[in-house]
């Protein structure tokens, strides 16, 4: 491999990180914004039920005949609160934490391959027909689990090569796929 291809495979690694990074820090705003958009409802179902109280208050102090309230446009444009699309409480029942999804990809993976737990050292070692087997397998695989790839083996192959290549053979293959995967968005 001469050295641009080298550059090249660091450059990527790079380039990965960067991109993983940068879907950490989106969870992290989508969940900001999720909580204001509560904290928002929460102040207009408050508002709602302080002018409902006013209203009450005031028929009783005037001792008339049951009052019943009339609605105003304004009223209506102010009570309407919008669903939103999905509530903290249908994620946390219906999708998978980002870790929970990362352990079952590298579940998944080693499953199909004693290759897949191995280190960066079995996957130097081993021979391109063997890391091509593997990779289209465990990609296979997590299809079969209900896994969308967007990337081919090749491109999952590259990353590996970059992430040991760049000293990490500690490392276990199935847990570089799987974190690779997830945080470039190419494994949703």
């Amino acid at each position: 491999m001469n050295h641009i291809e080298k550059f090249g495979l660091k450059l990527l690694g790079l380039l990965l990180l960067v991109v993983f990074i940068w879907g950490l820090s989106n969870v992290a705003s989508n969940e900001k914004a999720e909580k204001e958009e509560a904290s928002r409802v929460a102040g207009e179902e408050n508002t709602q039920e302080m002018q409902t109280e006013s209203v009450e208050e005031e028929s009783e102090r005037n001792q008339e005949a049951p009052v019943t309230t009339p609605v105003s446009p304004a009223v209506v444009e102010t009570t309407t609160i919008p669903t939103p699309a999905f509530t903290p409480e249908s994620v946390i029942t219906t999708e998978k934490t980002r870790d929970e999804k990362l352990d079952e990809l590298i579940q998944i993976a080693e499953s199909v391959s004693s290759l897949a737990s191995g280190t960066g050292s079995d996957w130097e070692n081993a021979e391109w027909s063997e890391r091509n087997t593997l990779v289209n397998d465990v990609l296979e695989a997590w299809g079969n689990h209900g896994y969308t790839v967007t990337e081919d083996d090749i491109w999952f192959m590259s990353t590996l090569d970059v992430r040991y290549d760049d000293g990490h053979t500690a490392e276990p293959i199935s847990y570089v796929l799987a974190v690779s995967g997830l945080a470039n968005g190419t494994v949703d």
